[in-house]
């Protein structure tokens, strides 16, 4: 394996760590450790992306239809609510920002 991936892979694995133990802590915290691992797992994408394609795909479909069909009723129930702007910003912290540290670590392990 390229050692720069691999220290990149170490980076990204320790950003994750901080998220965990911030996000018992502090939330500023698990939002510094959440950004710079999305940072720097775009920055690996970059460089090598094959991969990390190849691990997403081996993920069942059932898993990612189950995960889709969750995602679009919680959209559909922000968009109809009476307050559409709390319920858009409530759906996007909810349900896109706060699982990419899910889909890094899907993509790196």
């Amino acid at each position: 394996m390229d050692s720069k991936i691999y220290k990149m892979d170490q980076a990204i694995f320790y950003s994750l760590c901080l998220y965990a133990l911030g996000s018992s802590i502090a939330m500023a915290i698990a939002n510094i450790g959440m950004g710079l691992a999305c940072v720097l797992f775009l920055v690996r994408l970059y460089f090598k992306r094959d991969d990390v394609i190849f691990r997403l795909k081996s993920v069942d479909k059932l898993i990612w239809i189950a995960i889709g069909a969750f995602i679009m009723s919680a959209f559909l129930s922000a968009v109809t609510s009476n307050y559409f702007h709390e319920g858009i910003k409530e759906f996007f912290n909810s349900y896109v920002y706060r699982p990419l540290p899910l889909l890094v670590i899907i993509g790196i392990l």
